[in-house]
Formats: structure tokens, C-alpha cells, sequence
């Protein structure tokens, strides 16, 4: 399989240059509350777990080809950033990276800041 999906997205980047895809297929989880419904879950059921959670970011870790997740917009109701997934073939983060500063200039991140910090979870 691993085979199979790493030559896949080769062929697909003889033909271009990137592949944009989101990063999750659901606005992003409030911090905690990630893992449930793996309870109890073995190695497999975990890997199932994390492929139904982030199904497109799997394809690249496999094939071992640069990939990244830009904050280019944020979710009206909570402000948590919403990822856009860039992906380049091997050996190409180059052109990840000129793409991340272009995108940078035209929607600048850094002053942003989400109403959320993964460092700790408020007082109860």
C-alpha cells in the first residue's frame, strides 16, 4: 500500500507543482477532546483513529514528501485558525517555501493570535 500511494503522488507531481487540500476535514478540535471515541483503542484502531481525523495529511507522511498547513483563514464562531495544506513532490520544500512567504505577505499570521493556548487548559 505504501508503495502504491508514494508512486501515486509521484506521478501526480511530474504533472504539477503543488496539491492543495485542507489540513483536516473538520474545523479543528477543542483542545482535550481529540482522542475521544479511541478509548481503549489498539495500535490499529488508533492509526484509525488519527487517518478519520486527518485523512489528506497521512498521503504525505507515508510517501515522505514536503507538506505543509497554513493558517490562511480562522473560524468566525471560536477564531482557532483554519489550516490549508500545501504539498510539493520530493525534495521540493523550495517551492514550499517561496509559496509560505508569498502567502505570508498577502495574509500575514504573525500578529495573530487564537483565543486558545495548547500550553494549558483553563482553571475548572
Amino acid at each position: 500500500m505504501r508503495n502504491r500511494v508514494t508512486r501515486a503522488i509521484g506521478a501526480h507531481f511530474e504533472r504539477h507543482d503543488v496539491l492543495l487540500t485542507p489540513a483536516l476535514p473538520e474545523l479543528p478540535p477543542a483542545i482535550g477532546t481529540y482522542h475521544r471515541g479511541s478509548e481503549g483503542a489498539d495500535g490499529r484502531g488508533w492509526l484509525e483513529h488519527l487517518f478519520h481525523r486527518s485523512p489528506f495529511t497521512a498521503a504525505f507522511n507515508v510517501a515522505g514528501t514536503p507538506a505543509m498547513s497554513v493558517p490562511l483563514a480562522a473560524d468566525p464562531a471560536t477564531g482557532m485558525p483554519i489550516g490549508i495544506q500545501f504539498a510539493a513532490g520530493y525534495g521540493r520544500e523550495d517551492v514550499l517555501f517561496r509559496l509560505a512567504g508569498q502567502l505570508e505577505r498577502a495574509v500575514p499570521w504573525a500578529r495573530r493570535t487564537p483565543p486558545v493556548w495548547a500550553g494549558a487548559l483553563p482553571a475548572a
